[in-house]
């Protein structure tokens, strides 16, 4: 999802009518946004927890991949590919502090990892799709939402994952069991 629309952005954009100068000028807007937007999410995530901001995120940014399917002004534009940057790039950066929440020191740096080997499969396959689909002439329409599922399956996974048994939560049980005996 990240890479191929970091990769293909200005492809799809170009496909959808605009022309390369301002098909350029996405991709800084869907990194920059991300960049600076990261900042008020990973501040959200403080005060309602980084489950919960990476669930809305990955909602929302389905929405967002979506959205720029649609023909729109330059400016209005560049506005909906900064956020689709940041609710798509800005919980995948949540996601590896949420993580390091939930497994314990010793297996934490284990879990970190896989979850990078991942994403790594991910940059790879995500350019390659996006690449296979640009040249079978599908619609822009079907080319967002090729990139635009991969969030509502991340967002499905963080609803269903297993929260209360998180490592977190154990310590803080095992602690309010130690006090009352």
């Amino acid at each position: 999802m990240i890479y191929g629309l970091n990769l293909w952005i200005p492809g799809l954009l170009l496909r959808r009518g605009y022309n390369l100068g301002s098909s350029l000028t996405f991709l800084p807007a869907f990194n920059l946004g991300c960049f600076i937007l990261n900042i008020f999410t990973a501040a959200i995530a403080d005060v309602i927890g980084p489950r919960k901001m990476i669930a809305i995120s990955y909602f929302l940014g389905f929405f967002a991949i979506l959205s720029l399917s649609y023909k729109s002004p330059t400016i209005v534009l560049c506005i909906l590919v900064s956020v689709a940057g940041v609710f798509t790039m800005g919980a995948h950066n949540i996601v590896h502090g949420y993580i390091s929440q939930c497994y314990p020191p010793s297996v934490c740096s284990t879990r970190l990892g896989l979850c990078f080997g991942l994403g790594r499969i991910g940059s790879i396959l995500g350019p390659i799709l996006g690449g296979i689909l640009l040249q079978k002439n599908y619609k822009i329409s079907v080319l967002f939402l090729a990139f635009a599922i991969p969030s509502m399956i991340n967002f499905f996974a963080i609803i269903i994952s297993q929260h209360k048994y998180s490592y977190k939560r154990a310590i803080g049980k095992h602690a309010k069991t130690a006090t009352a005996h």
